[in-house]
C-alpha cells in the first residue's frame, strides 16, 4: 500500500512539475500579469444588424463577411471596456491583445488606433492575430476612459481574452516574449516529434512489444501535424479545414493514447513512478484542445492552453520511446552476449573434438599402414623365404643362389622397417627421412642416388594418409629398382608451387615396355597410391634413354 501511495504521490508531482513548466513557458504572463484588465469588465455586444458607423472607420471594413461559417461567425463583434486614468503622462501607455480575430479595429474613447498583427500560428482557440498599439498621450483623459474593439468577422472564436494594459516598456518586453514563442514554439516542437517519430520507428523494428510503439508513433505523427500547422505554410489548410482539424486532430491523439495505455507493454518498475503522470499531462493538454475547438464559446487562459495543447505529449512520447527502446536493446544485447559466449564455448569443444578426431585419423592412418606392411612382410618376404627352402629341400639352387636369395629379403625388409618407424606428419621431414634412409639401402646394393629438392617448398600436404601414401609410393619405386631393374643409379627430383607438387624418379637400369608387360604388385601399389593422392602418374624412359622412370604431379588439395 505504501509503494502504491508512492507511485501516486510521484504522479501528482510529475503532473504538477509539468504543467508550472508549460505556464512558467508562456511569454510575458508574470511580468505583465498586474496589467491585465479584469475579463468581467469587458463588456460583449452581438452586431446581427448593425455594424459601427464612425467617420473615422471605412464602412466596407465594418460590413460583416458574407460566407457561410458555423453559428455567427460570419457576423460583426463589439467589445468594450472602461478604464480611470490619473495622471496621463505617468499612466499606461501600451495596449496589446495577445489573441484576436483576423479583422479588428481599435477605438480609445471613439478615436480608432493601431492594426492589428498576424503571427500565422494555428492553435485551438486563438485567432490569427495579435493587437499591440502605443497608446497617444493625448487620446487619454484624466478619470475615466472607454476603449472599443469591433471585430467584422470571427472566424476562428478568437474572442476577447486577454487585455493588458500597462507600462511600454514592460508591454513591449512582453510582445517581444510572446513573437519568439510564436516563431520558436512549432519549430522546436515540430524538430523534437521527428526525433520522436525516429525512435518509434526503431522501437517497431527492435523493440520487444512493437505495438504499444507503432501506437505512441500514431500519437508522435498526430503532434508533428499540429506543429506543421502552425507554422505559414500550413495556414491554408488551417484555413480551409479550421473546425475539423480543432476537433479531429486531439480526438485522435485521447483515441491514440486510450489505446496505447491498455496495449500490452514491457514493465520496467522505475517508470511506474512517473509514466502515468505523463499520460494525464498529454491527455489534460489534448483535452483542453478539443474543448478549445468545440466549446461554442472562448475558453480562458489562451495562451497557457496553447502551449499546453502543443506540447502536453511531447514529455510522453520522447521520454517513453528512448527509455524503452535502450531497455530493449540492452535485452537485445545481453541475449547476444548470452549467445556468443555459447558459440564460443561450442566452438572450443567442436576444436577439442576436432583435435581428437585428427589424432584417431592419424593413429588410424598408421595402423592401417602397419597392417599393409605387415601384410607385405608375410606376403612378400614371408613368400620368398618359403620359396626359397622349397628349391633348398629340392636341391633347385646353389649357395650362390641362396645368398641372393637372401640379400634380396635383407633389402625388402629394411624398406618395410624404415616405413613402419616414418611418422607422417610433416612432409619435408618425411622427405628428409626417406632420403637417408635410401641413401643407405642404394649404398648396400652398390648403387648411387642423385637426389634433388627444389627449395622452398610451397606445396603443403598436410594430411598424414597422403604423406604415407607418397611416402610409400617412393618406396615401391626404388624397391623396384634395386629388386628388378638391375640398375647402377637412381634419380629423385622433387620441385613444388601452391598448386601443384612435380616428382620424377628414374633408374638406369634394364627397363621395360609398360604396355607389354604385366605390371606386378609393385607397380600396382604405385598405381593405387598415385590414385589415392589423386595424383597424375605417367612412365617414362629412364637415366640416359635406358632405364625405367615415373612421373607424378599431385595437385593440391582444398583445405576445410
Amino acid at each position: 500500500m505504501d509503494k502504491s501511495f508512492l507511485h501516486i504521490g510521484a504522479n501528482i508531482c510529475v503532473v504538477v512539475l509539468l504543467i508550472g513548466l508549460c505556464i512558467g513557458f508562456s511569454p510575458g504572463r508574470f511580468e505583465i500579469g498586474q496589467y491585465r484588465v479584469d475579463p468581467e469588465k469587458i463588456q460583449f455586444t452581438p452586431a446581427l444588424a448593425t455594424y459601427l458607423q464612425h467617420d473615422y472607420i471605412d464602412p466596407e471594413k465594418a460590413k460583416p463577411h458574407r460566407q457561410q461559417f458555423r453559428h455567427d461567425d460570419i457576423y460583426p463583434r463589439r467589445y468594450n471596456f472602461n478604464f480611470d486614468e490619473a495622471d496621463p503622462v505617468i499612466g499606461p501607455k501600451s495596449l496589446f491583445i495577445p489573441s484576436t480575430s483576423e479583422n479588428a479595429i481599435a477605438l480609445l474613447n471613439g478615436v480608432p488606433f493601431g492594426e492589428n498583427e498576424a503571427f500565422q500560428m494555428f492553435a485551438p482557440g486563438l485567432g490569427h492575430h495579435a493587437y499591440s498599439v502605443e497608446i497617444p498621450r493625448l487620446a487619454l483623459t484624466p478619470g475615466n476612459n472607454r476603449a472599443d474593439l469591433h471585430y467584422t468577422t470571427d472566424l476562428y472564436e478568437a474572442g476577447l481574452r486577454d487585455v493588458y494594459l500597462g507600462p511600454t516598456p514592460t508591454i513591449q518586453q512582453a510582445i517581444k516574449h510572446h513573437k519568439n514563442q510564436i516563431y520558436y514554439l512549432p519549430k522546436i516542437g515540430a524538430g523534437l516529434s521527428l526525433l520522436a517519430v525516429l525512435v518509434c520507428f526503431l522501437g517497431v523494428l527492435f523493440g520487444k512489444f512493437s505495438k504499444p510503439f507503432a501506437i505512441l508513433g500514431g500519437v508522435t505523427a498526430v503532434a508533428l501535424l499540429q506543429f506543421c500547422l502552425s507554422f505559414d505554410l500550413g495556414r491554408w489548410a488551417a484555413m480551409s479545414f479550421h473546425q475539423a482539424l480543432s476537433v479531429l486532430l486531439p480526438l485522435l491523439s485521447l483515441i491514440l493514447l486510450f489505446f496505447w495505455w491498455r496495449s500490452e507493454k514491457r514493465d520496467i518498475t522505475y517508470m511506474h513512478y512517473f509514466v502515468p503522470g505523463l499520460l494525464i499531462y498529454a491527455a489534460l493538454g489534448q483535452v483542453y484542445g478539443l474543448l478549445a475547438g468545440a466549446w461554442p464559446q472562448p475558453l480562458p487562459g489562451t495562451l497557457y492552453g496553447v502551449t499546453l495543447s502543443l506540447t502536453s505529449v511531447l514529455p510522453l512520447i520522447l521520454l517513453w520511446p528512448l527509455m524503452h527502446l535502450l531497455a530493449d536493446l540492452s535485452e537485445r544485447r545481453s541475449v547476444l552476449d548470452a549467445l556468443s559466449l555459447k558459440l564460443s564455448e561450442q566452438e572450443k569443444l567442436l576444436d577439442d573434438k576436432s583435435r581428437v578426431i585428427a589424432v584417431e585419423m592419424q593413429k588410424r592412418a598408421v595402423l592401417e599402414e602397419r597392417q599393409r606392411f605387415t601384410r607385405d612382410i608375410h606376403d612378400g618376404i614371408g613368400g620368398q623365404l618359403l620359396s626359397l627352402l622349397l628349391k633348398v629341400r629340392a636341391g633347385r639352387v646353389g649357395i650362390d643362389g641362396v645368398a641372393n636369395e637372401i640379400q634380396a629379403g635383407i633389402n625388402d625388409l629394411r624398406l618395410v622397417v624404415d616405413a613402419m618407424d616414418h611418422t607422417g606428419d610433416n612432409l619435408e621431414m618425411a622427405l628428409s627421412t626417406f632420403k637417408g634412409r635410401t641413401e643407405r639401402q642404394l649404398d648396400s646394393a652398390d648403387m648411387t642416388l642423385d637426389w634433388a629438392l627444389r627449395e622452398p617448398l610451397n606445396f603443403k600436404l598436410d594430411a598424414t594418409r597422403d604423406i604415407l601414401n607418397l611416402y610409400r609410393l617412393m618406396q615401391e619405386a626404388v624397391s623396384n629398382a634395386i629388386r628388378h631393374a638391375e640398375a647402377a643409379s637412381v634419380s629423385i627430383k622433387i620441385s613444388g608451387t601452391r598448386d601443384q607438387l612435380d616428382l620424377n624418379i628414374l633408374d638406369d637400369g634394364k627397363g621395360f615396355d609398360i604396355d607389354k608387360v604385366k605390371a606386378g604388385k609393385g607397380l600396382k601399389s604405385i598405381q593405387e597410391r598415385a590414385q589415392l593422392l589423386g595424383a597424375e602418374l605417367d612412365y617414362t624412359d629412364g637415366l640416359g634413354g635406358q632405364g625405367f622412370g615415373i612421373v607424378l604431379k599431385i595437385p593440391a588439395r582444398e583445405s576445410h
